[in-house]
Order: structure tokens, then sequence, then C-alpha cells
């Protein structure tokens, strides 16, 4: 590391950074899942479980591995119930993702090839809007690229260091299980390039044994908490391979429209052509031996990816450490010191080719390029799931805030209230147990409206009830309830009723 290498990691940074800062100006409540996350971080403080507040008694939180929750624990502990402040853990992970997506090209490459790679993750906006909320994959893709920048060191490794990658791979797996992938697809690595079967097997056996001891504890800390729902918890992954869960995700998304959705909203297609590119380019012009570790990355690459078409439940966020894996191939495929010498030679090419990098550059960030007559909507100059976050979010999940501000005023702290829909949102700013009924079945639901004092009506949707099923529903809650309350704003309204 020199001083050129500083100033490329403070400029990907620089851009990364701009568009965070946006985020933090835009978006200021919280989102579903981390509403989540702050309601178990708030019962880990007060009862020392981590428990939803779903019922007067709580459930348990099963549904992943535990890591995440007590990290929001301790931001929690440490900054405060301030979302800013603990979404700003989410993005020093991201930040220490790009120095490592930067560091691991940089072992074997030049300083302008390892800045191409960090600055492809720094503009991605994908990891742009993940990076600022409360999610388990941002931590877990950092320990992964932890463990990557551990085992990148070409030639004999001492045996700590496969150690040291797989602590970071137990911790990645304690983040979100779906490290797991990671961890055989590098086992494999470990195994397959030692010298001798001895190495191959010491190396094999100190790489996975954090993971081994690490999950151990996991499941005697579950049992010990409660066996049955522990194991029912961790059977629900299942679920979400063969589409049995309704709730989360993109169920049974075909071949087409998945790759549209990864071309779209998460490598961009600027992202994907530079990577094609570069494999052209590779056996084209630049023919060389590549770093070992480079295989590595292909082969979790083409492993997740492989894997994310057989799955039921597709979400981009589960493969998101793909995203610094494809921008680190880009970095070690082409020689790039050579293509900047090509180009800076003759200042004739320097014009169309920053127009390239411009346009390209451009595709890949959260800016995007309208229609002529969409330039005075300042929305459509933003790549579409990030202009959603800046200018719909905050209007979208302001009158949950307001709602469960008002239910905290109206209600003792032991009332549980009944939602239909955002139910973790309005329970949480209430500070009350609740029920939330879109995920219920038609029993269940007339069970709880039975038992419920308040009902809040913000979204009608129901999974799990046929339309006949809605029906009787709400009509069960026009004879049985009255509106105590309207809460709105531009983008919605929302209903507080009272049991009559």
């Amino acid at each position: 590391m020199n001083k050129t290498d500083y100033k490329l990691i403070s400029l990907a940074l620089i851009g990364f950074l701009f568009f965070q800062a946006i985020l933090v100006y835009y978006v200021r409540i919280t989102d579903y899942d981390e509403a989540v996350f702050l309601d178990v971080a708030r019962n880990i403080h007060r009862v020392g479980l981590p428990l939803r507040s779903i019922s007067p008694e709580g459930r348990l939180y099963f549904i992943h591995t535990p890591l995440y929750l007590y990290l929001v624990s301790a931001s929690v502990y440490l900054f405060g119930e301030s979302l800013l402040w603990t979404r700003m853990v989410t993005m020093m992970f991201a930040i220490g993702s790009i120095v490592l997506t930067y560091l691991i090209v940089r072992r074997e490459q030049t300083a302008v090839s390892s800045f191409v790679a960090g600055l492809l993750l720094a503009l991605n906006t994908f990891f742009a809007i993940y990076s600022y909320f409360l999610t388990m994959e941002v931590p877990m893709m950092f320990f992964i690229l932890m463990a990557i920048y551990l085992l990148s060191r070409e030639g004999s490794r001492p045996f700590w260091q496969y150690f040291g990658a797989g602590i970071a791979v137990a911790l990645a797996i304690m983040l979100k299980e779906l490290a797991l992938v990671f961890l055989g697809v590098t086992a494999l690595y470990v195994f397959v390039f030692g010298r001798n079967w001895q190495e191959r097997i010491l190396q094999s056996v100190w790489f996975v044994l954090p993971t081994i001891i690490a999950t151990i504890m996991w499941v005697l800390w579950g049992i010990n908490l409660d066996k049955s729902k522990f194991w029912a918890g961790t059977s629900s992954w299942l679920g979400f391979v063969h589409g049995a869960n309704n709730v989360a995700g993109t169920r049974n998304l075909q071949m087409l429209p998945w790759l549209n959705m990864l071309g779209n909203n998460f490598y961009s297609w600027g992202m994907i052509i530079l990577f094609v590119a570069s494999i052209f380019a590779y056996f084209i012009w630049f023919r060389r031996k590549l770093p070992q570790i480079f295989w590595l990355l292909l082969l979790y690459f083409g492993f997740a990816t492989g894997i994310s078409f057989f799955i039921s439940i597709k979400e981009p966020r589960h493969i998101i450490a793909l995203i610094p894996v494809v921008a680190m191939m880009i970095g070690m495929l082409v020689d790039w010191d050579s293509v900047w010498r090509f180009v800076r030679t003759k200042p004739m090419r320097l014009i169309p080719i920053m127009v390239v990098v411009l346009l390209l550059a451009w595709n890949i960030s959260p800016f995007k390029i309208p229609p002529k007559a969409q330039w005075e909507q300042i929305e459509s100059w933003w790549e579409p799931m990030f202009s959603h976050r800046i200018f719909y979010s905050q209007q979208y999940y302001s009158v949950l805030e307001d709602t469960g501000h008002y239910l905290a005023e109206i209600t003792s702290p032991e009332t549980v209230i009944t939602v239909m829909h955002e139910g973790p949102i309005v329970g949480y700013y209430a500070d009350r147990p609740n029920y939330f009924l879109y995920t219920m079945k038609y029993p269940r639901v007339l069970e709880v409206l039975r038992d419920t004092e308040f009902l809040v009506i913000d979204r009608q949707v129901f999974f799990e009830l046929s339309s006949e099923e809605i029906d009787s529903v709400m009509q069960y809650i026009e004879n049985n309830f009255e509106i105590i309350q309207i809460l709105e704003n531009q983008g919605r309204q929302v209903s507080v009723y009272k049991h009559q």
C-alpha cells in the first residue's frame, strides 16, 4: 500500500458515500425488516432473549442464525434507539467491503486494476441501497470478503491463515446461514489446491473447524432456549428452497424474469457487459496467468448463480456477495494498466473512451438517463429502486410511524394491537406487542380478531385467504369494530379501529 492506493481507495469511497448521503437525507423511518430487527434488539435488552413482540408472551426469533440480532442489539446499546446510528453500522461493513475488494485485487494486480474493482462495487446501485439499511447480508458479505482476502496470498500459507479464514466464514454463517454456500465452495477450493494429501486434509480441517464449533454452540443455544421452536425455525429454511414460504422473496420466478432482475436491479447491464467484455479481452489480448484466488471467485460465482435458478424463493440480496466477486474478476481479467497507457498516449483516444466509461458508470450507479419527456421529473433521473427509496419510502412508512405513536398514547403497555399488514412497524413505534393478519389462515384470523381491542387496517392483503374468506373477514370487522382515528398523508391512509 502506498499513497496512490490510499488516494484511489478514497476516491472510490467518496463515490459510495455520495449516494449514502442522499439516502441519509431522504430516508429516516424504519422499513419492515428493520422494524423486526430493532424490535428483537429491544427485547434482548429488556428480557435477555431474542424475542419478537408477537402476542403477549412474544416469539423467539429462530428464522435465521442469531449473530446479527446481537450485533443490532449492541448497536442499540451503544447508540440508543437511533435509527441513523444503527444504520451506520451497516455502512461501516459496506465501506470495509469496498476496501477488502480493493485489497484482494491489489495482492497480485496493480493499483489501477484494484481501483476498477473497488469502484465497480462502490457505484453499484443494489449495493448502495442495502448498505444503508439494517440488513444481514452486508455484514455477511464483509466476512466472506475477509475470508477471501486471507486466502488470496499466493504460495505457501501458514495454517493460521486457513483457521482465520474459517473464523471469518463462521462469522458470516452466524450472521446469515446463506454463507453456507460459500463455505462449501471454499472448502472444495482449499482441498483441491493443497500441494499434497496431508496438506489438503490439514488445511481443510483448519478451515471448517470454526464453523463446526460455531454451529455446535448455536444449536446448543437454541435447544436450551426452546428445543421444539428452534427446530421448527431452522426447518423453515427449507421453505425458502422449495417455495413453501409464501411471505418472503419472489416466489417461483422463472429463469428469464430472474435473469432480467439480475441485469436490471442487481448487477446492472453495464456491469454485465463489462464482465463479458473482460472475458473476451482476456482471451484475445491479455492472456496471462491469473491469480489462484481467481478460481475461487469463479467457482463461487458459478455455483451460487446456478443454485439461484433452482431455489423457488428468489431474493437478489441473498447473493449480494457476488457483486464484489464479479467486480474483482473484472479487475483481474484485464490488464487495466495497459488499457490506461493505451488511452493516455493519444489524446484523441481519450475522449471516446471517457464517454464510454462515463456511460458505463452512469448505468452501474443509481443515476439514470430518462427519456427527454421525463427530464423535468427529478425521480426519473434515478434508478427505479433507488428512486422509490428516496422519494416514496419515507412517505409510505411515515403514516405507520404516526399510527404507532398514536397507539402508544391511547393504549397501556400490555395492550396487544392487531395490524392487517405492517405489524412490525406499527408495533415497533407503538412499543406494543402485536399480531399481523396477512400471513394467517382464516380460522386464526377470526380467532385473533375476536380477542382484539385495537385494530389497524393499513393495507388489505391476505396471503392465505380466498376472496370469499377476505369478504367474510371484512364483514366481521365492519360488524364488530368502529373507526376511532384515520391517519393519512399524500401516499396512503391508515384506519385505527376499536372493538365495540
